[in-house]
């Protein structure tokens, strides 16, 4: 953690999170902000890589046979070297533009939890994807760093990372972090909790992006100075009863986005 104050600081930093894969290069800020998600070929045994990051999110649950989207990430955590290295090096590249990134000074978070093996099958994805010199940060620091906090000071400061695989909280003292916790349950377990809801108590299909636009638009609701708790909002899906596409409309949501239980209150 110190060579992250140190003049010698690494030139790149990556956010490699379960939802998001975020490049940002020193004094030039953000170069690169796109989905974690790689598309595949599984054709005559190839596994070439067909798209990725924002193309490969546009195909999601739209893919042929012979089409295989990947997350690398889960709850955190690598779980697909394969496609963490493809989704690197297609990230790098982008980032770098027509100056191309020459095996750069990297660090890339991970969870402070993180075991040796995940922390080792994380660099072996950066040096197959060609990055320089690579370090691993806990995550918590690093957004710590980024909010400004006074992490070097003897005072200690709390931060609570909330991320799509994972949510973190950490006190820090004097440039280390003192205690930390972290639980793999973050943003996709709420999208997961949507559609489990949906589909066990309404018989209604849909997919995780559908799921986490739902929770990101009543979130907004919530947070409108304006609400009114009649409120719909309006999703497509599939439905099990009809076996049709069909639209609904989603009233009050779900008990359990306002911290209550699993079940829902209102109807398609």
């Amino acid at each position: 953690m110190a060579s992250i104050l140190s003049p010698k600081r690494p030139e790149i930093a990556i956010d490699f999170g379960t939802a998001n894969v975020r490049i940002i290069r020193r004094d030039d800020g953000i170069l690169f902000d796109e989905p974690s998600l790689c598309c595949f070929s599984r054709m005559a045994g190839d596994h070439d890589l067909v798209a990725a990051g924002a193309q490969a999110r546009a195909m999601v649950d739209r893919t042929p046979a012979h089409l295989q989207v990947k997350r690398p990430l889960g709850r955190g955590v690598l779980q697909d070297i394969e496609a963490a290295r493809g989704l690197l090096r297609y990230a790098m590249s982008r980032a770098g533009g027509r100056r191309r990134l020459r095996a750069p000074r990297v660090i890339i978070g991970v969870p402070a939890d993180a075991t040796q093996a995940e922390r080792n099958a994380m660099l072996t994805a950066a040096n197959d994807a060609g990055l320089g010199e690579v370090e691993l940060v806990a995550e918590p620091f690093a957004a710590a760093l980024g909010a400004n906090l006074p992490v070097g000071d003897p005072a200690g400061s709390m931060i609570i990372e909330c991320g799509a695989g994972t949510t973190e909280v950490a006190v820090f003292s004097l440039g280390g972090i003192c205690v930390s916790g972290s639980v793999r349950i973050g943003g996709a377990t709420l999208d997961k909790a949507i559609a489990d809801q949906l589909h066990m108590h309404h018989k209604f299909l849909i997919g995780d992006l559908t799921a986490e636009q739902l929770k990101l638009d009543y979130a907004a609701r919530r947070q409108a100075p304006a609400r009114t708790d009649g409120e719909t909002i309006a999703i497509r899906g599939r439905s099990l009863r009809s076996k049709l596409r069909r639209r609904g409309r989603r009233r009050s949501l779900l008990r359990l986005c306002d911290g209550g239980g699993g079940h829902g209150h209102g109807g398609f």
